[in-house]
């Protein structure tokens, strides 16, 4: 009971985190879709896509294992925070030598051969991500959900802020830049109100410490893995809709998607802040009851989620995007349900995660994406635009069957009691 209720004290204040975001997140979309139209939107969704993948693949390391290492209190905080970030300025010169030599193969393959000069900044944009994960990861691993949500917030209001600025001044051009100019712009604000004293501490002995490098490098390729597979299908799914239908209709269906990315985010959150922290530091019968905790929230917060989305889509589509995105009204009442079994899938995954199970959390990772795109495209074909999300929700409730399996086949061996 103790445990349900320090959970609870502590999803209440994330939960307000994650509305303010929600809504900072919302008015952005809002003047993107505006200004962008779906056309324009369908561009941003790709480059939106290649930056997760660019920042997942340089920036994880200031992310995951910051957490883990900070909350289980191993290693020092300023050792922790200099591997980071000497990881992180290795990374970001790799990714830049990447982004100049194949940005142009890249933009011919995904932006109609446009765009390229984003391309370029977005390795830029990568680096001041990767510094202000750093410390929301400190604050996140010691528990300090004040700190943790006064920098949040502050940040995703300013990259609301920028990209608003960024659409009304320069139009669909501005909206366009905003996805790599927007969240390197808040980054480099909010790094200098609020670093933490850890921050820009070189220490290059630290590499030799192979216990701590390993571990950041082992949450790193889980990450990568994860963000290729992941963004890597929803930039193919798009691709191959823009080819069977048009670049417009690619568009209604990236509205889908990320309205589903604004409400996720709130429970991505709750499990990120909450869960994982605990299930680094619990192991046991400890670990079960946290387990069974999360299990709980889960549940209610998927019911919650879908009742809100299957009363509201109408308004929530007209509102963000506009009359011109009404057809994802009913797309979206089908794919609430595969976000809904999507984050009852998290309560498993994240012990995988917290618990450095690498080889699963890869497999799985590449199995459910690839399982993701190749039913997504099956229902497309199949069954037509308005269905396809019927995959979705099929590749989710085969996604949920393996993590329970694997949870029960393996109990022991990840010492959960």
């Amino acid at each position: 009971m103790a445990s349900l209720k320090g959970n609870a004290y502590a999803a209440l204040g994330v939960a307000l985190q994650a509305v303010l975001k929600l809504i900072f997140s919302a008015v952005a979309t809002k003047v993107l879709a505006f200004y962008a139209g779906p056309s324009g939107m369908a561009i941003v969704g790709q480059l939106q896509s290649l930056l997760q993948i660019a920042a997942a693949g340089v920036a994880s390391v200031t992310t995951t294992g910051v957490v883990k290492n900070v909350a289980e209190q191993k290693h020092s905080s300023a050792a922790i925070f200099s591997l980071s970030l000497v990881l992180l300025l290795g990374f970001s010169l790799v990714l830049l030598l990447l982004f100049a030599a194949l940005g142009g193969y890249l933009s011919v393959l995904f932006l109609g051969g446009e765009w390229l000069l984003v391309l370029l900044i977005i390795p830029l944009t990568v680096v001041a991500l990767g510094v202000t994960n750093l410390n929301m990861s400190y604050f996140n691993g010691r528990q300090e959900y004040r700190a943790y949500t006064v920098y949040t917030v502050v940040f995703s209001f300013l990259v609301a802020c920028s990209t608003v600025a960024l659409c009304v001044v320069f139009g669909v051009q501005g909206a366009v830049y905003s996805v790599a100019l927007s969240p390197a712009l808040a980054a480099l604000i909010v790094t200098v109100l609020f670093r933490s004293g850890h921050l820009f501490v070189f220490d290059l002995s630290v590499i030799k410490n192979s216990d701590l490098l390993r571990s950041l490098l082992s949450y790193s390729f889980m990450t990568i893995v994860s963000a290729l597979f992941v963004y890597g299908g929803h930039i193919y799914v798009r691709d191959f809709m823009t080819k069977a239908l048009s670049l417009q209709a690619t568009g209604i269906w990236y509205s889908v998607t990320r309205l589903s990315e604004l409400y996720m985010t709130i429970a991505s959150i709750a499990f990120s802040t909450i869960l994982l922290p605990r299930y680094s530091s619990s192991s046991g019968a400890a670990l079960t009851k946290e387990i069974g905790v999360g299990a709980i929230l889960a549940v209610v917060a998927a019911v919650l989620l879908v009742l809100f989305v299957i009363l509201f889509s109408d308004f929530l589509i007209v509102f963000l995007f506009g009359d011109e995105f009404m057809p994802a009204s009913r797309i979206l009442r089908l794919y609430v349900i595969g976000d809904a079994i999507k984050i009852l899938c998290w309560v498993v995954l994240y012990v995988a995660l917290a618990k450095q199970n690498v080889r699963f959390y890869v497999l799985f990772e590449i199995f459910s994406s690839v399982l993701y795109v190749i039913l997504v495209l099956s229902i497309f074909t199949w069954k037509g635009f308005d269905f396809t999300p019927i995959g979705y929700i099929f590749q989710s409730v085969i996604s949920l069957s393996v993590l329970i399996g694997w949870f029960a086949f393996f109990r022991k061996e990840i010492r959960v009691g």
